[in-house]
């Protein structure tokens, strides 16, 4: 265990935020400590319920992909919608992108196209691919 992560794991138990945020990312990567999925969800967790959205966001990816967590998409999609709302470009996207295919949420070209936009007013490369390409239109699943 690195000194670095476990200085980051005192303030991470004292409720910081920003902490818990880093030592879920130690523990998905495998970075100062060996990598645990339980642990990573448990940080990632403590830091999105205190309105951190990265830490939002990236549990939306866990539950979208079902890394840590059983998948499941429509918890992801509730994830994306707070860190969303926050301003985060990538969730954003995230959430557009659900509303675009239909992914824990209903099929919903208005709000597809609403929250691709949001990403893309902050330069977010995947929304301004995603709405010149019309992701919306397609069938297909990614």
């Amino acid at each position: 265990m690195s000194l670095v992560f476990k200085m980051q794991k005192k303030l991470a138990e004292k409720g910081d935020p920003d902490a818990q945020f880093v030592v879920a990312i130690c523990y998905a990567e495998g970075r100062g400590v060996a990598a645990d999925k339980v642990e990573m969800i448990s940080w990632y967790t403590k830091a999105a319920k205190q309105g951190h959205i990265g830490a939002q966001c990236n549990l939306g990816n866990c539950f979208a992909s079902g890394n840590g967590v059983r998948k499941d998409l429509t918890k992801a999609a509730k994830w994306y919608k707070k860190s969303a709302e926050a301003g985060f470009d990538l969730a954003q996207f995230n959430l557009g992108m659900c509303y675009a295919k239909g992914r824990g949420v209903k099929k919903d070209e208005e709000l597809a196209i609403h929250w691709l936009k949001k990403a893309e007013a902050q330069n977010n490369p995947l929304a301004v691919q995603a709405l010149k390409e019309e992701v919306w239109l397609s069938e297909d699943e990614d």
